[in-house]
Order: C-alpha cells, then sequence, then structure tokens
C-alpha cells in the first residue's frame, strides 16, 4: 500500500479551491427510494464538521429517514473527547430510535467502524465512502505512519487494527479509483460489500451518484459492480 498517484492529488486540491458542484436535491429525491424511517447518523470527514454533511442529511430526511449529525464540532481524528462523544450520540439515537445506520466520510467512516465493532446491538448497518480502512496512516496523500507514536490519544496503532477488523453488521465501501486523497485500493474490505463510484475524493458528499447509491443501499437494494 502507498499514498494516491500525485497527479490525482493535484486535481483534488483544484477541486477544493473550485466551486462545490451544485446538487439538484429535487430530482435525486425524486429518483430515490423511499425510506423506512430509520434513523441515520452521518459522520463528518477530518477536518470538517456537521455543515459537510448538509446536503446528504437534507436529502435522506426528505426520503423519510431521521438523519442527524454528530454534534460534536470539526472531526480532529481519534481524540477521546470525539470517540467518547460518538459513542454517547449513538447510545443516545439508538435508544431514543433503534438501532442506527451509520455513515461515514473518509476519517468519518472509520469511527463509523470503531462504533459498529464495539456497539453491534446499537447498529443496523455501517456505511463508508472514501475511507481507507486498511492502513489508513500509510495510504493517506501524506505518510503518517511514523507519526503515530506521537498522537497525544488512544493508542493509534491499536486503533488501525480494530478499524480492519470484519464487523459483525452488515457493512458497505464505497470508494473511487480517482482518488487523490487516499489510495483506493486501501478502502476495500474483504469483508464488506465493496462498490466504486466516479468522482472526486473532496467532493463526494455531494456526489450525486454517491448519494443515489447510499438511498438504494439503505432501502435495501443490491447494486451491480
Amino acid at each position: 500500500m502507498t499514498w494516491p498517484n500525485y497527479w490525482r492529488t493535484a486535481a483534488e486540491f483544484g477541486a477544493h479551491v473550485l466551486p462545490a458542484p451544485k446538487l439538484d436535491l429535487a430530482a435525486l429525491i425524486r429518483s430515490a427510494p423511499r425510506g423506512d424511517g430509520h434513523v441515520v447518523l452521518v459522520l463528518p470527514a477530518l477536518g470538517q464538521n456537521d455543515q459537510y454533511s448538509h446536503e446528504i442529511r437534507t436529502f435522506l430526511t426528505a426520503l423519510g429517514y431521521r438523519a442527524f449529525g454528530w454534534e460534536l464540532g470539526t472531526n480532529i481524528g481519534p481524540t477521546q473527547h470525539l470517540m467518547d462523544g460518538a459513542a454517547e450520540r449513538l447510545r443516545t439515537l439508538s435508544e431514543a430510535y433503534g438501532p442506527v445506520n451509520l455513515i461515514g466520510f473518509s476519517l468519518g467512516g472509520l469511527f463509523a467502524r470503531l462504533l459498529a465493532g464495539r456497539f453491534p446491538s446499537r447498529t443496523r448497518q455501517a456505511i463508508t465512502v472514501g475511507s481507507p480502512v486498511q492502513d489508513p496512516a500509510r495510504n493517506f496523500w501524506i505518510p503518517l505512519d511514523n507519526m503515530l507514536d506521537f498522537w497525544p490519544g488512544p493508542d493509534l496503532r491499536a486503533l488501525t487494527e480494530e478499524v480492519r477488523a470484519p464487523l459483525p453488521i452488515p457493512c458497505t465501501s464505497f470508494y473511487t479509483r480517482d482518488d487523490g486523497i487516499v489510495n483506493w485500493k486501501s478502502c476495500i474490505d474483504p469483508a464488506a460489500k465493496n462498490i466504486p463510484f466516479d468522482g472526486s475524493h473532496t467532493t463526494m458528499q455531494v456526489n450525486p451518484q454517491v448519494l443515489s447509491y447510499i438511498a438504494r443501499v439503505l432501502g435495501g437494494e443490491t447494486i451491480a459492480v
């Protein structure tokens, strides 16, 4: 495993500074399967907060799901505060509504896997998008492996092993071969359903294909790959 192609990383930075694609949410809502009222918790990518997931939560709410953000501010990584807060958020939602669908983008997907592995009775399924479940520190655009021992929080090497372990609940992993932030091969989970999409890592939270696929997975459809 290694970090992504430099040209793809450069393209990601270009996508980051350009205006985000305009989503036609109304058209997506019309074409997507209706929801069944289940609760969804959306976990943001590194450096992002709940504003990052505003479009997908609006989309899923319109379909009939109860969609929530994590309400923990910016995702700065697996600090004890954020891990404990995410676990408490899952507990609160599951006690109110039953088992929760977890959706995580990039690093948020690794949080989703940790939560699902630790609290399977509170989790309905986990969906990750652009999340490097295999050796994340070695597959990010900046190699982080040598920095793991300096993290002022939980043991990141132990968390890495926990993240890659097979989950006891259904899991779907979305990935893109155009990814310039993480090595797309690291997003492949041998024990999950792995589904490719077209587009960049930077704009995946507003990618209509990603939103459509997520709605179909939540609705119980099988997506041919």
